[in-house]
């Protein structure tokens, strides 16, 4: 951490969740692990929830729209799509990762084994 490039690498490398856990009593990290992985399902669920609504919906309608708007009704559409793909697959992933670190064991002491 003494040079700045380090630095920045490490603050790219380890967020402050990460950092968080790394700096955390052994009794509290899974408890820290559990709620940030919680809070990160929690939030891309509400996003998704959200995009979803917007996308699937009412997705524009690019035939309907002026010739020179087309373009960027269809630029709208795929953004939307890949963002609506991309927060669900965060949901999925932040579930199975619940899922398995509570399959580990449910006391948190089989996890440090």
């Amino acid at each position: 951490y003494r040079t700045f490039k380090l630095r920045a690498f490490t603050g790219w490398l380890f967020p402050m969740e990460t950092r968080a856990l790394l700096c955390s009593k052994r009794e509290e990290i899974f408890d820290r692990t559990i709620g940030s992985i919680s809070a990160l399902n929690i939030a891309s669920g509400l996003v998704l929830s959200a995009i979803a609504g917007a996308c699937l919906t009412d997705p524009l309608e690019v035939s309907e729209m002026p010739e020179d708007e087309q373009l960027l009704g269809s630029a709208y559409n795929i953004m939307a799509a890949t963002a609506l793909t991309i927060q669900f697959l965060i949901v999925l992933h932040t579930t199975y990762m619940l899922l398995f670190i509570y399959g580990i064991g449910s006391n948190p002491i089989l996890v440090y084994r």
